[in-house]
């Protein structure tokens, strides 16, 4: 027995203890900023105006969030409304709240339970493929990407990256069923998850070696995959009469368009003549490099991982959206390809230096109610 705990001990010691000190810097960083520094003018609301530590992390989408977890979806003509946004975080933040005084406690709780899991089942399938050290540098990466502090917020990103990580854990295991479950939560909790049925039938194929005689009815459960977005929209037709409705919003009211052909080709060219406004910058040199991260996970990983990587970077790419650098931080297959492209030990170390002074900056701006993205 102590021989069994020690060994799980010493393999999740040094994944468990960057984490920590990871959220723990964040979480210190909110709390001096809300401490010392002025809000941002005009600033909307604050759930925690009494208590620094938790009222950072409670920003922007969050109010959308934590409004439909209180009263639930509600039609607005013309005007922005909570539509625009996916039920399954806000299911989990209404749950939670049978435990907790606060919907905004029970979001920040979901959002960092759903992040601390998502770093363990990630470092994982890293180390199950490649090896301890290399999942330890590809964690570092997702955990200090500047935009991962959306990981602690009232937002979705964490609980979505955590579902299609234990998507892909059981898809590497066969375990059809619990996979294309975990795929359905996914697609339940933004419209990406939808990506994951595809490469759900990739990776099947891929672990029978793309021997089509070897398919099994195990194969069918592939098919529940998309059903989250499915019963989405049915909600939304039985409800307001339009299945369509979570898009017509986004593109009419929100203005945000997943394929933005015109907006793709505006982005090109900010490229070149706004280069050193952000976010340009940002998303210019993370877009780089993040492509090229996948370019280097060729032949080194499974298809299925590749394809997943490259759809959700070309969606976030071509959204153009003032979100696209919080897009990126979900693609978890690129920080498997970082470490495979930094190796010198020097630009390691200034890459992990930029990118942990860009979090706690990003950090600052976030919890003043500043506008990052």
């Amino acid at each position: 027995m102590n021989s069994l705990l020690k060994k799980y001990s010493d393999y999740w010691f040094a994944p468990v203890v960057l984490i920590l000190l990871n959220r723990t810097l964040l979480f210190f960083v909110a709390f001096a900023s809300l401490k010392f520094l002025p809000l941002e003018s005009n600033f909307p609301w604050r759930f925690f105006p009494d208590n620094l530590f938790l009222d950072g992390w409670a920003r922007w989408d969050s109010g959308w969030y934590l409004d439909i977890a209180e009263t639930g979806y509600y039609f607005s003509s013309g005007k922005e409304c909570n539509i625009a946004f996916y039920p399954f975080y806000p299911i989990l933040t209404y749950i939670t709240n049978f435990f907790t005084p606060y919907t905004a406690l029970s979001g920040i709780l979901v959002a960092n339970i759903c992040f601390f899991l998502s770093c363990l089942v990630f470092y994982k399938l890293v180390e199950e493929k490649f090896n301890k050290n290399l999942a330890f540098e590809a964690l570092a990466c997702f955990i200090f990407y500047p935009l991962s502090l959306f990981f602690s917020a009232a937002y979705s990103e964490s609980t979505f990256v955590l579902l299609c990580l234990l998507c892909f854990y059981n898809a590497r295991r066969n375990n059809w069923l619990i996979a294309s479950l975990w795929a359905l939560c996914a697609s339940a909790t933004r419209l990406p998850g939808l990506l994951l049925f595809p490469t759900l039938v990739l990776h099947y194929l891929e672990n029978l070696g793309f021997s089509f005689k070897k398919i099994r009815k195990d194969f069918f459960f592939i098919l529940i995959a998309p059903l989250g977005s499915i019963f989405y929209a049915l909600f939304l037709w039985i409800k307001f009469g339009d299945p369509l409705l979570y898009y017509n919003i986004q593109r009419d009211v929100w203005h945000v368009r997943y394929i933005n052909l015109p907006g793709l080709i505006n982005f090109t060219r900010n490229a070149f003549t706004k280069t050193w406004e952000y976010p340009w910058l940002f998303c210019v040199i993370f877009s780089i490099i993040f492509l090229i991260a996948l370019i280097k996970l060729i032949k080194k990983i499974e298809y299925a991982y590749l394809f997943f990587g490259a759809g959700l970077y070309i969606i976030s790419i071509a959204s153009v959206s003032q979100s696209m650098g919080r897009y990126f931080a979900v693609i978890f297959p690129v920080f498997i390809g970082i470490p495979f492209l930094i190796r010198n030990r020097l630009l390691k170390i200034v890459f992990y230096v930029a990118n942990t002074v860009l979090l706690i900056l990003l950090t600052i701006k976030f919890s003043l109610w500043g506008h990052i993205i």
